[in-house]
This record gives structure tokens, sequence and C-alpha cells, in this order.
């Protein structure tokens, strides 16, 4: 790796922030056999109040990755605080994941199962609700390619599984199951022309919906008496009823004193195949696969209990209607720039 000063962007008006970077970078000479990283210093973040520095931040971060040019954003002020070294671990993994790296992966034997991943997120400019979808080839948590569109063309979420479904055939023969990650309670509608979608595509593929529900009942928590906040150890699961259980996702390793208790991760299981879900064996694969795609996220070394399968395209979701294309292309899909 190295820095090249000499393509330094000093930005003398941060109104016009977006101009100058688009400026100078179309006119950068690029090498094809080069990877691009830009570390862009800016008094706005993506959290900001005003709509319009929040809109600057992402701009910015359009205008590199129409280049190909990956790009992580720092906040000027933290930047000269003297606590900022904390935060180069999180960056660096981030960093890695960006330029098409893999930080850590799942040590597991490859299993012949198309993973897909749905989530969600409603833009605070527009208002409007959007779905971001992942894929991956298997079980090992890498991905293949991201993509987005707004909620409405519910069409698209079937077109995706049309797309991966043959991508997935035209590399592996023999597919054992398509697991869906879905970032909310699935109409029935929905997953009937899922159903149907197989039966178009001439495949007998079995196909698992598990769908993540945010919303509790008081009698629906599980509490460990033994514990001293009462948390059940991590990575435990139990069944509520039919197809529905809670997984538990925290710090809590042999009864180990911890300083958050998280709520567990409430999901319900659909198939398209009668009577697949009540093997047992299948059901602790596949709530262990949850579990194991909620310690791949490239952002911190901190784990949030929900899978990136569901995380990652809500992410993607929460930013491309800052874009003025809202459109992915290219490098868009298929790297993590989002992170």
């Amino acid at each position: 790796m190295v820095y090249d000063e000499t393509l330094d962007i000093i930005i003398n008006n941060e109104s016009s922030t977006e101009q100058q970077v688009s400026k100078r970078i179309r006119l950068m000479d690029m090498s094809i056999d080069t990877a691009y990283f830009a570390f862009y210093l800016s008094h706005f973040q993506k959290t900001d109040t005003n709509i319009t520095n929040q809109s600057i931040y992402f701009k910015v971060k359009e205008t590199l990755l129409k280049r190909s040019i990956m790009s992580q954003t720092i906040d000027k002020n933290k930047f000269s605080e003297r606590n900022f070294g904390l935060s180069i671990a999180n960056i660096s993994i981030a960093m890695v994941a960006k330029l098409g790296g893999i930080p850590w992966a799942l040590a597991n034997k490859p299993e012949e199962e198309l993973i897909i991943g749905f989530g969600a997120h409603t833009s605070q400019k527009s208002g409007i609700g959007y779905v971001g979808s992942s894929f991956c080839f298997d079980n090992r948590g890498l991905f293949q390619e991201f993509d987005c569109w707004p909620a409405e063309e519910a069409w698209e979420l079937h077109s995706t599984l049309a797309v991966a479904i043959k991508n997935y055939r035209a590399r592996n023969q023999n597919v054992e199951r398509v697991v869906i990650h879905y970032y909310k309670e699935m109409k029935k509608k929905d997953f009937e022309k899922i159903d149907r979608l197989i039966d178009e595509l001439d495949e007998k593929i079995p196909v698992i919906v598990i769908r993540f529900n945010s919303s509790f009942e008081q009698n629906e928590l599980v509490m460990d008496k033994q514990h001293p906040q009462y948390l059940p150890e991590n990575g435990c699961y139990v069944r509520l009823k039919h197809h529905q259980y809670v997984l538990h996702i925290n710090n809590n390793e042999n009864n180990t004193n911890c300083k958050e208790a998280p709520l567990p991760l409430k999901m319900s299981f659909q198939s398209n195949r009668a009577g697949l879900l009540d093997d047992n064996e299948l059901i602790e694969r596949l709530m262990r696969q949850v579990y194991e795609f909620s310690l791949l996220h490239w952002r911190s070394i901190r784990q949030p209990r929900l899978p990136v399968t569901v995380s990652y395209p809500q992410l993607v979701a929460s930013i491309i209607p800052w874009f003025s294309g809202e459109v992915m292309t290219g490098v868009g899909r298929e790297r993590l720039w989002f992170l």
C-alpha cells in the first residue's frame, strides 16, 4: 500500500465539495492494475441533522465510487482527538473489506446452498422505502453481489431471486437448498410467488425463508436465573412455538458477567417443502448459520446481533436514495463500499 500525496484534494469551500472532488477525479490518470482508496476528512457525517450537509457526505462517496475508488469518511473533528487511535482497528477492518479483501471468514466446509439476504430502510431524504439484497454462493459468508430498489417495486425481489438461482446453477450443478434471510414477516402472496418462481425455473430446490421480527411479547423473553444479567448463553436458541425461535447473541460465555443485555433475535421459518422444517438437525444447522453470519460485520470489532445477510442490504438501502443515479452498477454491486 502506497500513499501518493500528489493525489491529495484540498477543499477550499465546503459547500462546493462535491464539485471540487468531481472535477479532480475526472481528470485523474488511473492505472488499471491499481486499486485506489480515499480518506475523506469531512466536517459532515451521514448522521448530520442538516440535510444539505448530509447530502455532501453521500455525494462525495458517489463521486469516488463512479471511478471505482473505495473511500472512508473520517470526522475531521474526531481525527484530531487524542483517542482517535481507538478507531484505527475499525477503519482498517472496513478498508480491507472495501478493497475486496476478507478480514475474516467462517471456517465452514462449503455446502451447496445459495444464501440470499434482504434488508430495508426508509429514506430520510424522500420518505420512500428501499429494499437492498445480497447473495453469496456458499455458507462461508463470501458475498458475490448487491442490489437495491424502491420497496414498491415488489417484482424486483422475485427478479433478484431468479438471477441469483440461474447464476448459481451455472457454477454448481447440485443445489441442496436456497436459504432466504428476510428482514420482516413475508406476506403469503410473496412466498407463493417464490414457490411459483422455482417451478417456472424447472427446479426441485427446497427453499427456506427465515424471517426476522423485532417485536416481542413479554412471555417470549427467555431468562437464565443462574446468570447475573439473566442472559442465556451466547449462541443458544429456544423454540417458542411451531417454526418460531429466539436466538441469543451476546457476550455470555460460560456465565460471563456482561455489561449489556441485548434482546435475542426472533425469527420464524417457512419452506416450500412440507415436513422439511421438522428436521431438528436442519434447524440447528440453520440457526448456527444465522449466528455465524452475525459475526461477519466488517465495520467494527464489536459484533451486532443481526446477520450481515440482512444488515448489509439495509446499509445499501440507506445510502442509495442519496445517490443521483439510484442504480447499482459496476463495482457498486460487487464491493462492500457501504461499510
